[in-house]
């Protein structure tokens, strides 16, 4: 998919890849205090960093506890969805500025070698986080029981 998904960019007008890539960078200027502001209604207790790197099952249920106590639970299933808004974005803007390095570079330079491995890393990057959001929905579906491992 990756692959596919750069060549089919590289080979794009570079008008509209240069459109695009503002239209990401647009997007995500937009989606991203949006993004903050319901992270931080939601009362999640720690930090978004902290959250994002949460692996233990007991650690969530707290902060699960933490927001059914103070009725914010919603709003952090509200800001999961939302967070699907900035993953698009990153992964789109990672996508058309990275390839845009690679498309201003000369085949087979360190500078397309770069652009084509950071398009493939924010790409990457963005699905483990969709698939991180996944997970979230399947523990929230019964935030004081979910299986820990």
């Amino acid at each position: 998919m990756i692959r596919n998904t750069l060549k089919f960019v590289l080979k794009t007008p570079r008008t509209v890849h240069a459109m695009c890539a503002a239209a990401a960078t647009a997007a995500l200027w937009l989606v991203k205090p949006v993004l903050d502001a319901s992270y931080s209604a939601s009362g999640f207790p720690v930090d978004y960093a902290t959250g994002q790197l949460a692996f233990d099952g007991n650690l969530l249920k707290g902060y699960y506890a933490h927001m059914i106590s103070k009725g914010t639970l919603g709003v952090y299933w509200q800001t999961q969805f939302i967070d699907f808004g900035f993953i698009a974005a990153v992964f789109s803007l990672g996508l058309f500025v990275a390839t845009g390095v690679a498309r201003l570079s000369a085949p087979g330079s360190w500078g397309r070698r770069v652009g084509l491995l950071s398009a493939q890393a924010a790409m990457a990057g963005a699905l483990f986080d969709a698939s991180e959001n996944l997970v979230s929905f399947i523990m929230l579906a019964n935030p004081a029981d979910f299986q820990n491992g």
